[in-house]
């Protein structure tokens, strides 16, 4: 449990009785008092403590209706709450369970058997504290993970059903996943493309240069994007359109490179054949 001293509530409308509680808990406990019901939750809805001692028979607002409000407040509801009273009789204790209360003290009060039910009490509070907010993080945690599963179903559908090549790569170089527009496009299956690197599709058209500024960019801003010559499984030179992204983990770690590309060799011949009309004239 806490180390900070537990906070107990007590109403009861004798101030002797206040004061014989104060002088048996105080010591052990970090004890407000409160002489009347109404007082008693105006204390407790403006610093909601740990326990509180409630007794019976006060004038006005009796312990049952002071436990049914403060059960009604939902940031005191579920604290739990002790009966002090000297009635013996089964259906005031019956009522008061029925409320809500977690046990009983009789009067007079012996403190050795008081302090120790308050213990018990204070420390079922901590476990079940415990086990709820464990509760709520993995509530938490099932949401998280079913909210990223469905992230990434949509993601693999989307990688499945693109009409542009995708290959992911890990950080040296190694293809790991392919996409069937990859395929489509360069002629290599899953098979010949997996472990080998985009090195596979080099045509040998750009220069030394040209792939150390690619990667210099792709180092400093996290993405390139430009034209490249490439070479089918069957030989055939072909351009494409190629983006590549860098894919951070949480810490901001480079942890995969996503290339995505399109053939666009029939544009780019369809614009040289333009250029190369003759002119016409009258």
């Amino acid at each position: 449990m806490d180390t900070q001293k537990p906070k107990i509530l007590a109403i009861d409308d004798t101030p002797v009785n206040l004061l014989t509680l104060g002088a048996a808990l105080n010591n052990e406990f970090d004890l407000q008092m409160a002489t009347s019901g109404a007082m008693g939750i105006r204390l407790a809805l403006q610093q909601p403590p740990d326990l509180i001692l409630l007794d019976i028979m006060m004038p006005g607002m009796d312990g049952f209706e002071t436990c049914s409000r403060l059960k009604a407040e939902p940031l005191l509801k579920d604290i739990p709450v002790i009966f002090v009273t000297a009635m013996h009789e089964l259906d005031s204790e019956i009522k008061g369970l029925e409320l809500g209360a977690a046990d009983y003290i009789t009067k007079p009060i012996q403190v050795k058997t008081a302090r120790q039910r308050i213990r018990n009490l204070l420390e079922r509070e901590y476990l079940r504290r415990q086990v709820m907010l464990q509760r709520d993080q993995l509530q938490a945690d099932v949401a998280e993970r079913r909210a990223a599963q469905e992230k990434l179903q949509l993601a693999a559908g989307v990688f499945a059903s693109a009409r542009e090549g995708i290959a992911i790569t890990a950080l040296n170089g190694c293809i790991i996943d392919i996409n069937d527009a990859f395929t489509r496009i360069t002629g290599y299956s899953r098979e010949d493309a997996l472990g080998r690197t985009p090195a596979l599709l080099s045509s040998g058209h750009q220069t030394q240069e040209f792939y150390q500024l690619m990667w210099e960019q792709l180092n400093v801003k996290g993405h390139w994007f430009g034209e490249i010559w490439n070479r089918r499984k069957n030989g055939e030179v072909y351009a494409e359109m190629l983006t590549i992204t860098t894919v951070c983990d949480a810490q901001g770690e480079a942890q995969n490179y996503v290339a995505l590309f399109s053939d666009i060799t029939a544009q780019k011949s369809t614009r040289k054949s333009l250029t190369i009309l003759p002119t016409m004239t009258c």
